[in-house]
């Protein structure tokens, strides 16, 4: 079942700016902001922040929901769909001006969503893994065992199929073609997996001193040594191959392409979600609705003076940059 809500009756939460590249059309109600460009991110307690691209406050979301909101992935400039607690599957076609509500008949937590190709959508979590080929107008299980909860999906808009991290830290190939699923690694303590948007690298991260990397699109992967121990909650692999994990303690790990690894602790807080686009601005953010912000590629970061409140889990540059 899919029924349409409109903005105002959606999202709570404040709203802030960050500098990013252009992006989701997203429209607004009055106040600061208007116009493309920046990020939402999605937290605890229906939580949607709308951050524009010149640090000002948009007029944010009033949804009278306390789910929290776990994942959101954009598409193009008006495209974003987003997954959370009891089942609660979102998706706009309109920048956010209108949301569906969609049905996928389970009240259990969606964690994850990812989008490939021009119309295919997957989402992860508890007890449930499913792909839709036309935006999550329908729905089809992946070939696993039905009992099994995933913690994170990721695909890459060229990619041909997707990848899945389960709860037990195994990773999973899904080829599209085939339509086929099989495990390809594991790592212990593991909760997340990421792939770059052309869908050729990707990245596993979680609790240890070790991440996995993959340069063929998941196929076989090798270890990466951080050099100590970090608690990493989310990951991105960026348009030049490196990646950036972020964690407990405020910590971000930046890896290179050639695998030197610089490691800083930057937050306040836990940081549980990171994006970084292909000019290099993006942005982490966490427990206590920190934010920071970055320009070069994760390098550096400064933190945003946003007024949000509660944990952020998700987030997104809603942009045409990297986006289809």
């Amino acid at each position: 079942m899919i029924r349409s809500i409109k903005q105002s009756l959606l999202f709570t939460g404040a709203c802030a700016a960050l500098v990013l590249a252009s992006g989701c059309d997203k429209k607004k109600t009055g106040g600061g902001g208007g116009g493309g460009g920046g990020a939402w991110l999605v937290g605890q307690d229906g939580l949607m922040a709308d951050l524009d691209v010149l640090g000002r406050m948009g007029d944010g979301y009033d949804l009278d929901s306390e789910h929290d909101l776990l994942g959101i992935v954009c598409r193009g400039l008006d495209t974003a769909f987003v997954v959370g607690e009891l089942g609660t599957f979102l998706r706009t076609f309109d920048g956010g001006a209108t949301w569906d509500v969609v049905d996928l008949a389970t009240t259990r937590t969606l964690r994850s969503v990812a989008t490939s190709g021009p119309s295919t959508v997957y989402v992860a979590g508890d007890g449930i893994l499913v792909m839709s080929p036309d935006s999550g107008r329908t729905f089809t299980s992946l070939p696993v065992d039905p009992s099994t909860s995933w913690l994170a999906v990721a695909s890459g808009h060229g990619s041909d199929g997707a990848l899945a991290l389960d709860a037990g830290g195994q990773v999973w190939r899904y080829d599209a073609e085939f339509r086929t699923m099989g495990a390809v690694t594991s790592l212990t303590d593991a909760r997340v997996v990421a792939m770059s948007h052309d869908g050729a690298r990707a990245v596993v991260a979680g609790n240890g001193r070790t991440l996995l990397r993959s340069e063929d699109a998941g196929r076989s992967w090798r270890q990466i040594d951080l050099g100590r121990e970090l608690d990493l909650y989310d990951a991105w692999v960026t348009q030049a191959g490196d990646t950036v994990a972020v964690g407990a303690g405020g910590v971000i790990a930046r890896v290179d392409i050639g695998g030197a690894v610089v490691i800083s602790e930057v937050g306040s807080g836990a940081l549980r979600a990171v994006h970084v686009n292909a000019q290099g601005r993006g942005l982490a953010a966490g427990d206590d609705g920190e934010v920071l912000s970055t320009t070069d590629g994760g390098r550096t970061w400064s933190p945003l003076p946003v007024a949000l409140s509660g944990t952020v889990f998700g987030v997104d540059e809603v942009a045409g940059d990297g986006h289809l």
